[in-house]
Parts: structure tokens; sequence; C-alpha cells
């Protein structure tokens, strides 16, 4: 009997000893083990039995009577065992949400926490939203929306170190306003931030109820630091993921083609031409190519004869639109010496002279009936009689056409034969206009710049922003033509190295293209941003030729005044 009473006096200490050393008391935790070790001591002398001694001093209620303390011992066995799993899945893990959900497992584990969750910091500034719930254990919603209200307090103390530790929550001030704490019987609650190179990237959080454990500061020194190596491996993750995004971006970006055989664009509808084209130039068959005049059909064409079979022989083309019929039937089809008045001597026309290569035929559109009829022909037949001439001339070419009409409806009005168009259209390009290619002014303005500057052996000019904005304001009837045509009459105009708005405000034409209001000024209408040169000429006159008074005029220094002179040749 007085053996058992020892045993249960034994085990009061050790659970005293427990108890204390889980709240914190640490002086008074260790003088209950030291007492409580005494009277293990003197029960183990009293038994002769080696084995049964052993065992008896082996039970775990006897534990925290051991030389280490409970938490150095068990715990602390468990927290190396946890620190070692999370080396090893830090070093392993490539996904942020893996390793997100490795690193609430691993704080759970090792603390023997009920519950928890990460929250993770969001890229906006408001201050309410800016952490929100990424990954959930055994949590209800209500809990959540309490632990946001806890997180701002980590984010706010985050900076001088501090974290947030509940031993007893239910009687914790500081949670008497947030109803999961008293409805759901959170007995002990845990908060960390999660710092990564002294950035708050989220936190993490941890709770057990009335019959789970208490948390003791040691469990919050440990949770901080498993933070910090988590938050540091989370943060080297979500930047290697940033990293590899941004170089498949930039991947794709390289091997978006700005330009093919001298069309140039990067939007999806160009890169469909792209693709398009290179399909039809292995091909040998006929192809419509349709858009508004200025879109680059004549470049379409080129580009599908040289990457084609037939780049190593000719490419002939010829504007439809352009000649006279009884001109253009001679120029596509030859005539004979004498055919008609002036024919001196005999000449091939163009399918001849295209043979084994590629025809172009631009604005197909326009071609009269007759001509149509003789272009069936010789499609059908693939042979050519010269005018005046008797003989049939075989040939071999590819016939490209290209309109800036809709063919169908010209089909349908009668105007266009038919079984010709069928003949045409067995392949079909269609070339969007300028407006429609999102983007793309940008890229065909440093394009002709580029090209321009090289031809005068020059650096490129570049655009003022205010210009820019208006070339990719303008809807551009005349299409790629029209801006390349733009391009070089701005720089024809241009003084310095930067097309600005005086130089397009300079010329009426311009101003009317690109929508630039007429300039006004106080001054009886005498402004440097109305054509530099004539308004300096302008100012001159109106001041008598005094320079300095000019100067007034134009609301600049003399210095600038006579510096402009200069570069005008005034």
């Amino acid at each position: 009997t007085d053996a058992g009473g020892e045993i249960f006096r034994g085990r009061a200490y050790a659970m005293r000893a427990r108890a204390l050393d889980r709240l914190g008391r640490e002086p008074e935790a260790k003088q209950t083990q030291q007492e409580g070790r005494a009277v293990l001591e003197a029960i183990l002398d009293r038994i002769e039995d080696d084995g049964v001694r052993r065992d008896l001093a082996a039970q775990a209620d006897w534990a925290p009577l051991a030389e280490e303390t409970f938490l150095t011992s068990r715990d602390n066995h468990a927290r190396l065992l946890a620190l070692y799993d999370m080396l090893r899945v830090l070093n392993s893990s490539t996904d942020p949400d893996t390793l997100l959900a490795s690193i609430l497992d691993l704080a759970l584990k090792a603390l023997g926490a009920e519950r928890g969750m990460i929250l993770l910091k969001q890229r906006h500034d408001r201050e309410e939203d800016a952490f929100a719930v990424h990954l959930a254990r055994n949590l209800d919603a209500d809990t959540m929306d309490d632990v946001r209200s806890y997180s701002r307090r980590i984010v706010a103390a985050a900076a001088s170190g501090q974290s947030l530790l509940a031993l007893d929550a239910g009687t914790d001030a500081r949670f008497q306003d947030y109803k999961s704490v008293s409805l759901y019987g959170i007995r002990s609650l845990i908060c960390v931030p999660l710092r990564s190179r002294d950035r708050i990237i989220g936190t993490v959080y941890l709770d057990s109820r009335s019959d789970g454990r208490l948390f003791t500061q040691e469990d919050l020194r440990f949770l901080e630091a498993f933070a910090d190596q988590a938050a540091l491996a989370l943060g080297n993750v979500m930047e290697r993921v940033d990293l590899e995004q941004r170089n498949r971006q930039l991947q794709a970006l390289a091997e978006t083609r700005t330009s093919y055989h001298n069309l140039i664009g990067r939007c999806p509808e160009m890169q469909r031409v792209f693709d398009t084209i290179e399909k039809y130039a292995a091909t040998d068959l006929p192809v419509l190519i349709r858009g508004e005049s200025g879109t680059g059909k004549e470049i379409v064409a080129r580009a599908i004869h040289f990457n084609g079979p037939r780049r190593k022989r000719p490419f002939i083309s010829e504007n439809c639109a352009a000649l006279p019929e009884t001109l253009l039937e001679s120029e596509l089809f030859g005539h004979v010496r004498g055919a008609f008045t002036g024919a001196e001597r005999d000449h091939p026309g163009l399918f001849e002279q295209a043979h084994g290569g590629t025809l172009f035929l631009d604005e197909i559109g326009d071609m009269s009936a007759a001509m149509q009829a003789r272009l069936l022909r010789i499609l059908e037949e693939r042979r050519v009689r010269r005018v005046g001439g008797e003989k049939a001339i075989e040939i071999d070419v590819r016939v490209l056409a290209a309109t800036h009409r809709d063919l169908r409806a010209e089909v349908e009005a009668g105007s266009f034969r038919e079984d010709l168009f069928y003949r045409l259209q067995v392949l079909q390009v269609a070339l969007p206009p300028l407006r429609d290619r999102p983007g793309d002014v940008e890229l065909l303005c440093e394009h002709f710049l580029s090209r321009i500057a090289a031809e005068r052996e020059l650096p490129p000019l570049r655009i003022a922003p205010e210009v820019r904005a208006m070339l990719q304001r303008h809807r551009w009837p005349g299409n790629v033509r029209e801006l390349e045509n733009t391009l070089q009459r701005l720089v024809v105009l241009a003084a310095g190295d930067t097309i600005d708005t005086s130089i397009v405000a300079s010329d009426p034409e311009l101003r009317a293209r690109l929508g630039h209001p007429e300039p006004r000024d106080a001054r009886g209408g005498i402004s440097l941003e109305a054509g530099e040169k004539e308004q300096l000429r302008k100012a001159l006159e109106a001041a008598g030729g005094n320079r300095s008074a000019a100067a007034r005029l134009l609301d600049i220094s003399r210095a600038t005044f006579y510096r402009k002179l200069r570069r005008h040749g005034l």
C-alpha cells in the first residue's frame, strides 16, 4: 500500500511538472521535477529485481521526471523529425501549392495542433483584403473569418518581430470580440508570420480546442523558426515559378514571327496569314489574295512565290487596272510584228515571260469581260496565243491574283465570270486592314523608320508619344502603304531627331490626315507649333526684322531663337 501511494505521488509530481512546463512556468516546473525525481528514485531503490525496476522506470508516465524536460525529450524528438522532413520537402518541392500543404501538415504534426491554415498576402493595397486563406485543415468558415482579423494584427506586429500566442484563448481579452473562440471552444492558438527576405508573404495559424494541448513559448519559438525556413523556401519556389512563366512568355514572344518575307505583323491575324502563306507556297495551285488597297497583296504574292518550288524561276506582276484593255491584252498575251500600228517586232507577253514561274495579276476584278474570257481560256488550255498570231504557245505558269473587290458579289451582279472566279480562287488569302491589326502600327513604324534611316545613312528618328498616339488612332484607309508614305513625309519635314506634334502641325495634309487641330495663338496666329521655319519667318516679318522682338512673339528665349534661325538657314 505504501508503495502504491508513493507511485501515485510520483505520478502526481510528473503530471504537475508536465503542466507547468507547458504553461511556460519553467522555475516551478524544474523544482517540481526535482522533487518528483527524488520520489521516483526512492521507489526504484526499494525494488530488488533489475528487470522490474527497468520496466517501471521506462513507463511513459515518468518521462517528465527524467534528466531532460518534457519539451527537450519527447517534443524535441518530434520536432527534429519534423525539421528533417521539412528540409527534405523544401529541397524537393517545385510546386507552391504542394509546398504550402507540406508546410501546414508538418507544423500541425510537430506541435500536435488540431486545426490550422495558411494565409497568403494578396497583390493589392486594401488592408482588409491584404491576406486571404489559401489552405486550411479542419477549419470552419467562421474561424477563417476571425483569423483574417488575427492576420492583420500579425502583419502590424511583424515589423517588431512579434507573433501571436494565446495560452488560454477563452480568457484572453484580445479575443473577446471573436465569436469563433467561444463558439467553437478554442483553447489555445498560435499564429506566426511567414517572412521571406524581410517581407511578409503570409501567416501560419494553428489552434487546439478544449481537449487539445496548450501551446507554450517553446512551441512559439519553434514555429517561428519553422515558418522562417518555410517562407524562404516558398519564396524561392514562387520566384522560380514566376521566372519559368516569364521565360515561357519570352520564348513564346521570340517564337512569334514579327515578319515573313517583308510582311510585318505581330497580331494574331497576321500570324494566321504567315501560316497560310507557308502552306500555300508548297503547292502549285492558283491563289486569290483579297484585301483593301495598301494591305500588301503583292508582297504576299512574292512571299508565296519565293518560298515555293518556283522560287528560282521568274516572278512577273501586272496591275490589271493600270492599263487600258488593248494595251493590257498585248502586255499579257504578247503580239506579233504588224499586229497593230506600232508593233514593229514580235513581243512575248507576260505569260511567256513567266514560263516556269509565277504571274501575279493585281486588281483582277477590274478586268473587262473580254479579257476575262481570254484569261479563262489560257488557264484551262495552258496555252497562249499572241495578238495577231496563229501559233499557240505552251506555258507553265502559276497564277496568283489579287483584288480589293468582293468578287463573289461581283459574280452575283454579273460583272465577273463565275467560272473564272472559281478558277482563280482555288486557294485564298484574306489580308486584314491595318485598323484591325492591334499593336502592328507601332511595329510597322519602327520597321519603316529603320529602313528610311538606312537609306538616308542616318540614325532612325524617334516618334514623340503624342504623335505615336495620333498614328495609332488613325483609321488608315490606305493601310500599310498610307502609313509608310506618312512616315516618309514626317521624316522629310522633321528638323531634329524627333518627330513631334510641331511637324504634324506644319503640314496641312498631315493635320487633316492625323486629326491634329489647326494651330491657334493669341499673337495673330503666330505659333512655333504651326511649322517652325515658316513661323520663324512670320515672326521676323511681324517684328520688322527685330530678332529679340520676334523671339518674344514666339515666347522663346533669344538664344533658342538664334539657334533655330541657324538650323533653318534664316
